[in-house]
């Protein structure tokens, strides 16, 4: 039979790959903001870091960035949403 943990590291390898080569760049880099309040507009500003708030893709970066997260004996990692917290015991 098919050992379905060895497809999924297989396909989650692949998938990293491609996402890294094909879409990171673009989505990542070369961006900026600007605010609007009432009748007042800002200059444009870049955005250093962070993924688009709602975008489809922010969800899958957050995952690949937190699924190998390291672990120890003494510490616990909750996550909830997008956000992560590291206890210490």
């Amino acid at each position: 039979g098919i050992d379905a943990s060895k497809v999924g590291i297989k396909f989650h390898e692949k998938l990293k790959e491609r996402v890294t080569a094909l879409i990171f760049p673009s989505y990542l880099s070369d961006r900026t903001f600007q605010v609007h309040y009432g009748q007042t507009t800002s200059a444009w500003k870049p955005i250093g870091a962070g993924a688009s708030q709602g975008s489809v893709l922010g969800l899958h970066l957050y995952l690949l960035y937190t699924a190998d997260l390291p672990t120890q004996t003494n510490t616990t990692i909750s996550t909830f949403a997008d956000d992560t917290a590291i206890i210490y015991r």
